[in-house]
C-alpha cells in the first residue's frame, strides 16, 4: 500500500526533481510576512497620526465651541427647570388632600428616581465646568474637555426622558424601581408606611409592594440572627 500511495503522489506531482525547484521558486517569490506586516502596521499609525494631528489641530482654532456648549447646557435646563417646578408644584398642591395616595413615596421618588438630584447636579458640572478652563487648555486637553461635556449633555437628556415619562404617568415603573433600591433604615420606614397608608392600590402592584416588602422582613431578620 506504501509503495501504490507513493507512485500515485509522484504520478500527481511529477518526480521530486520535476516539482521541488518549482516550489522553491514559489516559496522565494511569496513576500516575505513580517514585511508585509511591518508596512500595513506602519500605515494604520500614519493615518492615526495624521487623523490626530487634524483633528488637534482643528481643536486648537476652534473658539466658538464653549460658547455653543454652554448655550446647549442652558437650554437643556430651561426645559428640565419648568418641569421640576411643575411636577413639585402639582406634588404639593395633591399633598394638602387627606386622601392623597404614595405622598412620601412619591417625594422620594420624584426626587431620587425621576430627577436624580444628586446626579444631576453632577451632570451639570459636567457641562460646564470643562468650558471654564478651554482658553488655557492644549489640544489634547480640549478633546477630553468635549468628551466629558457630551457625557454631560446626554446624561441630562437621559433625566429628562424620565421626567416626561413620569409626567405621561408611567409612575409604577419608578416606584418599584425606588422601593427596590432604598437602603437607609429611615427611608425604609417613611416610604413603607406611605404605601401602607394608602388604600385601593391594584391587586397586581399591590403584590409586588408585598413581595418586595416581605423579602425586606427577611433581609432584617437575617441581620438580625
Amino acid at each position: 500500500m506504501r509503495e501504490v500511495f507513493l507512485d500515485t503522489t509522484y504520478g500527481w506531482l511529477g518526480t521530486s526533481e520535476s516539482w521541488r525547484p518549482s516550489l522553491n521558486k514559489a516559496r522565494e517569490s511569496l513576500p516575505n510576512m513580517y514585511d508585509v506586516y511591518k508596512t500595513f502596521l506602519h500605515s494604520i499609525i500614519n493615518t492615526l497620526h495624521d487623523s490626530l494631528s487634524y483633528i488637534f489641530s482643528f481643536l486648537e482654532k476652534l473658539d466658538t465651541l464653549p460658547e455653543i456648549i454652554v448655550n446647549l447646557g442652558l437650554g437643556i435646563l430651561t426645559i428640565l427647570i419648568p418641569l421640576a417646578i411643575a411636577i413639585l408644584t402639582d406634588y404639593y398642591q395633591k399633598r394638602r388632600e387627606p386622601t392623597t395616595d404614595f405622598a412620601v413615596l412619591d417625594l422620594h421618588v420624584i426626587l431620587d428616581e425621576v430627577f436624580k438630584i444628586k446626579m444631576l447636579l453632577f451632570y451639570v458640572g459636567l457641562i460646564f465646568t470643562p468650558m471654564l478652563i478651554w482658553e488655557v487648555s492644549p489640544a489634547l486637553l480640549r478633546l477630553m474637555e468635549i468628551i466629558i461635556s457630551t457625557v454631560g449633555i446626554v446624561s441630562t437628556v437621559i433625566i429628562i426622558l424620565h421626567v416626561y415619562k413620569w409626567t405621561k404617568g408611567n409612575i409604577w415603573k419608578y416606584r418599584f424601581s425606588y422601593v427596590n433600591r432604598i437602603k437607609k433604615r429611615e427611608d425604609l420606614e417613611m416610604v413603607w408606611r406611605s404605601v401602607w397608608q394608602t388604600t385601593n392600590i391594584i391587586p397586581s402592584n399591590e403584590k409586588q409592594f408585598f413581595d418586595k416588602f416581605s423579602s425586606i422582613i427577611d433581609q432584617l431578620l437575617k441581620y438580625n440572627e
